[in-house]
């Protein structure tokens, strides 16, 4: 079965080699963004979403969809939003609520960007 797997793979996989490398390198931008962004510095941004609170997955909903029309991947978006909105400390952003609205912004993005 193995021997099947080694010899069929390459076969399966190469119509989609351009996707993969997209999403994995998109997902791993992402993740790298996230570690370049000091939270510290995002006091100010805080000051105006603390008083939003679940709003806030909503805004992040529609960021996903507005940066995917002007170009960049979801992945990057939902990446860097996953990383930072649960370290900002928002009250009432649960991560339920994060994880459901970035996943509608992302069909949502899907179905409307070029």
């Amino acid at each position: 079965a193995i021997t099947a797997v080694h010899r069929q793979l390459p076969w399966l996989l190469s119509p989609s080699a351009n996707e993969i490398v997209v999403l994995g390198a998109a997902g791993y931008l992402g993740h790298v963004c996230v570690g370049l962004v000091d939270t510290q510095q995002l006091a100010p941004l805080l000051a105006v979403l603390d008083p939003l609170g679940t709003l806030n997955a909503v805004l992040a909903m529609l960021m996903v969809v507005g940066l995917a029309q002007i170009g960049v991947n979801p992945i990057v978006t939902v990446t860097l939003l996953v990383g930072l909105l649960p370290t900002m400390g928002i009250e009432g952003l649960t991560p339920e609520l994060i994880g459901a609205s970035l996943m509608v912004g992302w069909a949502l993005a899907l179905m409307s960007s070029p």
